[in-house]
């Protein structure tokens, strides 16, 4: 968890929206698989078409979403990406690059894969994320402006 406790961690990821509803059981299950890493500005996260599966939320920064060479968001503090990947177990479906200096916590596969297992609540949560984020690509893709889907 790179220097951090178990109680910070906890109390990190309960202040992001998809995981302030989770049990504390569950919670600690997702702190378990966290790892807290900094991120200088210009580096790639993930790599669309990649295969990792780790879930990514954002501490403190900003990056961008590419798709097909085109922006399609920016993502900043509480925003996480990977649910695509860790969930339904497609390839990335974009390219995020720290468009500033960053700190994220990486989420492990396999300790998400648990506490989704324990907690279905954050599955249905992650699905309500990716067909958000699907409905977004889909009016980028609409207005010329990124990959067809």
């Amino acid at each position: 968890m790179s220097g951090l406790d178990r109680r910070e961690v906890t109390s990190r990821l309960r202040q992001v929206p998809l995981f302030s509803m989770l049990h504390p059981r569950a919670l600690r299950t997702v702190a378990a698989s966290a790892a807290e890493r900094d991120v200088r500005a210009g580096e790639i996260l993930v790599n669309e078409g990649g295969t990792d599966r780790d879930l990514f939320v954002i501490l403190r920064g900003e990056a961008v979403a590419v798709r097909g060479g085109a922006i399609v968001v920016t993502l900043g503090v509480g925003d996480f990406f990977g649910e695509f990947a860790l969930i339904a177990g497609e390839p990335r479906s974009a390219t995020i690059t720290a468009s500033t200096d960053m700190r994220v916590m990486v989420l492990s596969a396999s300790g998400m894969d648990d506490a989704i297992r324990r907690e279905p609540i954050l599955a249905r949560r992650m699905w309500e994320s990716r067909e958000r984020r699907l409905q977004m690509l889909q009016r980028v893709t609409e207005r010329g402006h990124g990959a067809p889907l």
